[in-house]
């Protein structure tokens, strides 16, 4: 993948991690593209590296680059546009009576004693 055409890139680097475990699928290697510095990152630059598949764990801007696996790719998908499947209507079905409700934030004085 080429990043340097991207002028928003030229202030970050890129590097690839050595192989590890991956956490998705047992007995496989993964391996990620990370950005640096974190600092030099502005929104625009992240809004960027976000379409191109990069994630963000606290300090940390990564993606998968696996080289035999593409199983952990994200995705990005319109919400207005998504049509379920006949798969994900028969889930919805079958746990329709799970229900999402906003609620307000509630903020409890919590005590913690270490013994």
């Amino acid at each position: 993948m080429d990043f340097k055409n991207k002028p928003s890139f030229e202030k970050i680097q890129f590097y690839t991690t050595t192989e590890y475990n991956c956490s998705y699928i047992d007995k496989m290697d993964a391996q990620s593209l990370v950005v640096t510095p974190y600092k030099s990152i502005n929104q625009n630059t992240f809004q960027d590296l976000i379409e191109k598949g990069f994630r963000r764990s606290g300090q940390y801007i990564y993606k998968p680059n696996c080289k035999s696996c593409t199983a952990c790719i994200p995705i990005r998908l319109s919400v207005k546009k998504f049509l379920p499947s006949k798969t994900q209507k028969r889930t919805y079905k079958k746990h329709g009576y799970f229900t999402i409700r906003e609620a307000p934030l509630s903020l409890k004085k919590i005590i913690l004693i270490f013994t």
